[in-house]
Order: C-alpha cells, then sequence, then structure tokens
C-alpha cells in the first residue's frame, strides 16, 4: 500500500498520503526488519542478521538469488543490490507508511488500552504531526483490541461478543467515514475451524468470538488453513457488498517466509475437492480428465472426471 501511495503522489495534484499499521500482537522491534524485508526485497534472515551495510550486496556485487530473481530472459537490465534497493525504499517507506505499536510493549507500554477512541485519537495526531491525510488503517488484531480496552475498564471476559460485534460499525462510522480512509480489521477465526481442510473456503460467519462480526463491513476475506504438502492457503471474499460475489473467486496463496509476503499462486495451483489438497493444472489433467470448453463439470471446477465424454 505504500508503493500505491507513492504512485498516486506522483499524479499532479494529488495530496501524498499515509498508509498506517497499528500492531496489537507483536511489538515494532520483533516486525520492523519483516517490514523492511518485504518493502526492499531483501531476505529476512539477511536483515535479521545484519551488523553493518557491508553485509548488503550491491549492483556491483549481487547474491545468486537477485540473479534468479531480477534477470529478465533477453533484457539488458541493470540489477540491483540489497543496499540499493534498500536505500530506494526508505524514500517512500519513510514518507508513507507508518508503524505504530499498540501492543503494550516496553517501549510503549501503555498503548493498546483505549479501543476505537484511541486509534481516533492516535490518528488525528498522526495527521497534525506529518502534515498529511491517512488513506489508509490496518488494525492486527479486533480480538486484542477489544480484550485490552475491556481489561482497563474491568469489564467481564464473557463480554466479548458485545463489544466485538459491533465493532466494524463504529469502525465504519469513526474510522473509515470520519477520516474518509479505507480501515482493515484483522481477527481470527472461531478456534474450531482449524480443523477445516485446506481446500474448504472460510466464512466471516466464523469468526472467533462473534459470529456477526463482520456483519457491517464492506468486505470480508478469510485466509484458509495452511495445506501442509504445498504450503498453500485459500483466501476466500466470503462477503463483498458492492461487487458481485461471484466476481470474486477464491484465490490461492503461499507464503514466502524469506520476503515476509504472500504471493498469488492461483495460476500454478488448483484447489482439489477430492483429495483435500492443492495440486497444479497439469497434474489435474493427468488424474482427472482434460479441460471443457461448455463450463465447469466434475471436480475440481472446469475438470471433466475420467471416462467423461469430452
Amino acid at each position: 500500500e505504500g508503493r500505491h501511495f507513492v504512485m498516486r503522489s506522483l499524479v499532479p495534484g494529488v495530496e501524498p498520503e499515509l498508509s498506517v499499521f497499528m500492531s496489537y500482537e507483536e511489538p515494532e522491534i520483533k516486525l520492523i526488519r519483516r517490514i523492511w524485508s518485504n518493502a526492499a526485497e531483501i531476505p529476512w534472515d539477511t536483515l535479521e542478521g545484519m551488523s553493518d551495510w557491508s553485509t548488503l550486496s550491491t549492483a556491483s556485487r549481487l547474491k545468486d538469488y537477485e540473479r534468479e530473481m531480477f534477470s529478465v530472459a533477453g533484457a539488458n537490465t541493470i540489477i540491483k543490490g540489497e543496499r540499493e534497493r534498500y536505500e530506494e525504499s526508505m524514500q517512500w517507506v519513510n514518507r508513507h507508511f507508518v508503524f505504530l505499536d499498540m501492543s503494550g510493549s516496553e517501549q510503549y507500554p501503555n498503548a493498546g488500552r483505549g479501543g476505537v477512541d484511541e486509534i481516533a485519537s492516535v490518528l488525528t495526531r498522526l495527521q497534525e504531526e506529518r502534515g498529511m491525510k491517512v488513506g489508509s488503517v490496518s488494525m492486527d488484531y479486533a480480538g486484542l483490541i477489544c480484550r485490552r480496552q475491556m481489561a482497563a475498564m474491568h469489564v467481564s471476559p464473557d463480554q466479548m461478543r458485545h463489544h466485538l460485534g459491533p465493532m466494524g460499525d463504529r469502525i465504519r462510522q469513526e474510522i473509515a467515514i470520519k477520516f474518509k480512509l479505507t480501515a482493515w480489521v484483522m481477527h481470527q477465526m472461531a478456534s474450531d475451524q482449524g480443523k477445516k481442510t485446506a481446500t474448504t473456503p472460510l466464512s466471516h460467519l466464523d469468526a472467533a468470538e462473534a459470529h456477526n462480526f463482520a456483519e457491517n463491513m464492506a468486505l470480508c476475506a478469510c485466509l484458509g488453513v495452511v495445506d501442509k504438502r504445498t504450503g498453500c492457503q485459500l483466501l476466500n471474499w466470503s462477503k463483498v457488498r458492492y461487487r458481485k460475489q461471484w466476481e470474486h473467486a477464491p484465490a490461492v496463496l503461499k507464503l514466502d517466509g524469506q520476503f515476509c509476503r504472500f504471493n498469488d499462486v492461483s495460476e500454478r495451483y488448483r484447489p482439489d475437492t477430492v483429495t483435500h489438497t492443492f495440486i497444479d493444472p497439469t497434474t489435474a489433467q493427468a488424474f482427472q480428465g482434460h479441460e471443457r470448453d461448455d463450463g465447469p463439470i466434475g471436480t475440481p471446477v472446469g475438470i471433466a472426471p475420467l471416462g467423461a465424454e469430452p
């Protein structure tokens, strides 16, 4: 998103905006190098063990993964090294991205207890200090936001659903509408959802603690169980308010731990409802038949079972 705001800021007449990430679970010291790994496309373990600049590659001293990852066949391309990519990403990360440690860490022990009111107050102060509008805010995660506030107010944990259920509407009114921004709220699924197969699309109706958690949200995406064989996960858009639901087919994602990001691998893998795992299209054809041009038949979608007439 930071890159998105950078590109928007280059358009004449468009004011630069901030992308804010509020972490209620993990402290800044634990996540900050992961953020830079994603932004600069440098392996996380390289940054984690970095002692000085000399450990980073340069354009004149590339590492093997860079030649493989950034080279373009047949193109005379100059590949930037880790140091160049790091320095380049500093220009937009420092200007457009803000990480807020709300985890109650040693550095910020009193942060993260005030719920939605605190979020609104923090965003107001941030806009004033930076002189920029907040265009997007992500909160990780809803259950902890409620739990911390309830503890500070000495509210019984049994009341969680009564605080979590209306939270979406409060964020819509007091954050998204008030600040004219896009608000992303992360939450966890109910514990029994972890027993589902990897190819089962999960739904916001099975959110932990409150089935109505996403009732007032415009859209909701649910990340499924990890497939132990391939590492793939199904991202199911279980709620889309302003568009046709069938236009948002589930995507197959795979976590790249080295660069701390999810990659869309929908072209490489498809969910197989027979084996309840993810398989590549070639394997699907070999085991289950051939592609049909007249619509989805068989299992998985679009594959004709063995013995079926074309």
